[in-house]
């Protein structure tokens, strides 16, 4: 993966991780909760795309 490739993946993931605390924080169930689920998938295919 290019750097400049890596740097926008990191941002998009630390963006989505502010967005899980602050939803968490609000007690916004629902929303945390699809919001964490979707991190957890994007958390997986970035560890698969970075092994390969």
């Amino acid at each position: 993966m290019r750097p400049a490739a890596r740097g926008v993946a990191f941002v998009g993931f630390a963006v989505q991780v502010a967005t899980v605390v602050v939803l968490t924080a609000t007690m916004q169930p629902y929303a945390t909760t699809l919001m964490f689920s979707l991190l957890v998938a994007k958390a997986v295919v970035g560890y698969r795309m970075l092994r390969s």
